[in-house]
């Protein structure tokens, strides 16, 4: 059963912790005990869903692997994931007011405060 840290659990579901140790007393969640550090562990195949909702992208076997390997410490796996998760149609963040703040209200901008990112379509992973 593959399992990742509490914390990042949190990270890739933006469910607080406190919430994610609700739902393993409801039973909704499985925590598998504690990894090599030490950390609380929670199985994967409960989180998946969440993973999903707020990444908006889809996990295959081998990306919940990856992750895993990330998790665990992993350097390269770390860099992988990472650059996978910043082309996440929800984890670019995206600039809401394009006016300088040194520019007045009244004048248009004629060029935006900084560019507005913009998520590659597909998801192309490193690995």
């Amino acid at each position: 059963m593959q399992s990742i840290s509490l914390d990042a659990a949190e990270a890739m579901t933006g469910i607080s912790r406190r919430t994610l140790w609700r739902r393993v007393a409801d039973g909704e969640l499985t925590s598998t005990g504690k990894d090599a550090r030490n950390r609380a562990v929670l199985a994967l195949e409960g989180l998946q869903g969440w993973m999903q909702g707020y990444t908006g992208l889809v996990f295959s076997a081998q990306d919940l692997h990856r992750l895993c390997q990330a998790d665990a410490g992993d350097a390269q796996a770390q860099v992988d994931m990472g650059a996978w998760l910043y082309t996440s149609p929800r984890a670019v963040p995206r600039v809401e007011n394009s006016q300088p703040a040194s520019q007045p209200a009244s004048q248009p901008a004629s060029q935006p405060a900084s560019p507005v990112l913009a998520a590659p379509s597909g998801g192309a992973k490193p690995w």
